[in-house]
């Protein structure tokens, strides 16, 4: 899709993503819908509230997104928002903001593979702008932040932490008992070491509930 436009849905109770768009959409909009207890049930895929997959620039705004994908097991797959090998390219942004998580199997995520060449060139999560978001991760090992199975660009491994993904001026809560953030390969409870990766700094707080 190109200018693609979802707006004011209802997605529930699915078995797999709420709201998925996967392959080359560019320059959508997501906004105002309520993605909401979609699950997995046995399949080898996560059920995200909201999944971006292998597509480019766009923005994901005031939707609600409540125990989506409580069921699969993989870390950082179970976001209420998932990006996959998306992004914004060139100039351009993958903007995420005023969205309201809840309760999901992971938080606000962002994973890279590596999944070839698309129209904008190498499929990759970069220029993606996540700010002022609601983000409550549940107790278990409910994450946000990034991971990578591979760095797929010859940047020597440092690949999706180093292309401007950035997180500002987010509100979290979370418990203190498992790892609530990922970055850098390494997953911590501690949000001033999410801060120290320049994240959520000097605007954000983590309330511990």
């Amino acid at each position: 899709t190109d200018g693609f436009i979802v707006r004011n849905n209802v997605i529930h109770h699915n078995q797999g993503p709420g709201l998925f768009l996967d392959i080359d959409n560019e320059d959508f909009l997501l906004e105002d819908n309520v993605c909401e207890d979609n699950f997995s049930g046995g399949l080898q895929n996560p059920s995200p509230g909201i999944m971006i997959e292998i597509s480019w620039n766009g923005i994901v705004r005031n939707n609600t997104c409540r125990r989506n994908s409580v069921d699969f097991p993989n870390s950082l797959w179970g976001g209420g928002i998932l990006v996959s090998a998306s992004g914004g390219y060139a100039a351009t942004e993958l903007e995420i903001h005023g969205n309201t998580l809840e309760d999901n199997g992971d938080g606000l995520t962002l994973f890279q593979q590596a999944r070839g060449v698309g129209v904008h060139g190498t499929y990759l999560v970069r220029n993606v702008y996540a700010h002022d978001n609601v983000i409550r991760m549940k107790d278990g090992n409910a994450t946000t932040g990034a991971g990578q199975d591979a760095a797929v660009d010859g940047d020597g491994g440092i690949g999706i932490f180093s292309r401007n993904n950035r997180f500002e001026a987010n509100t979290y809560f979370a418990k203190t008992d498992t790892n609530h953030f990922s970055w850098n390969g390494v997953e911590f409870n501690s949000f001033a070491t999410w801060q120290g990766f320049g994240h959520d700094t000097p605007v954000g707080s983590c309330t511990v509930y």
